[in-house]
């Protein structure tokens, strides 16, 4: 479940790398996150040994969620380099894929508890769509065409017993990224479709170039959720 890298050890992470050149990120946190903030797809992370003795990389191989170790104890690492490649997918292969079956299963499974109209609702709006890619387009595509509404403020919280998206989806029809993403994830699962709920960042504001060097600045309002959807041998 767990592995323990050094600095500049290469990743067991589940993203392919892109063949886009390898790029690097000199990440710089103004607060204590007790984690390493990471672009997809990280090959290394490379960090100051001299400040941070003994360094280790901890990965949890189940959320794919890294953080740093000093001398064996947890650290906030402020200032780190990451190598990256951006993952590059070829349109015409994700579109003649049908099976989303190689990966965990895990990524398919859904509570005993969730009402079989969510379950009903997947199927109906996947039925036109051949492939995997297809019915993850629907499925997005979906929450635009159904005046579903993007909103931040009174969110209404589940009762005790309600399901969180069904409340979504059936009820209220309005939230944030959170609602919009883990019920997409149900509804992929629903219909044989791997999927997982990701936790991060957006890319933020660029504040400064210099010679090239692009700076960003990222904040908490940059805080999002997204899908992952699973496609056999991609």
């Amino acid at each position: 479940v767990n592995a323990f890298l050094k600095m500049d050890d290469p990743f067991p992470i589940s993203v392919t790398p892109g063949v886009e050149e390898a790029q690097i990120a000199d990440i710089r946190a103004f607060n204590d996150f007790p984690f390493i903030v990471r672009p997809y797809q990280t090959e290394a992370v490379h960090f100051d040994e001299g400040r941070y003795p003994n360094g280790q990389l901890h990965l949890n191989m189940t959320t794919e969620k890294l953080s740093g170790l000093s001398n064996n104890q947890p650290v906030m690492l402020d200032n780190y380099q990451v190598t990256f490649r951006e993952p590059e997918y070829s349109f015409t292969v994700l579109k003649e894929t049908m099976t989303s079956t190689e990966a965990e299963m895990r990524f398919l499974q859904l509570p005993d508890t969730l009402p079989e109209r969510v379950v009903e609702l997947a199927h109906e709006i996947t039925a036109n769509a051949e492939s995997v890619y297809d019915k993850a387009r629907a499925v997005e595509s979906y929450f635009r065409r159904n005046a579903f509404k993007y909103e931040t403020e009174d969110v209404p919280v589940p009762e005790v017993g309600q399901d969180y998206v069904d409340q979504f989806l059936f009820e209220t029809k309005y939230g944030y990224c959170d609602n919009f993403s883990t019920s997409m994830v149900v509804l992929l699962r629903s219909v044989g479709i791997q999927a997982r709920w990701v936790k991060g960042f957006a890319s933020g504001e660029q504040v400064a170039i210099d010679e090239g060097l692009r700076t960003f600045e990222i904040t908490n309002n940059d805080a999002h959720s997204w899908v992952e959807a699973y496609i056999d041998g991609i």
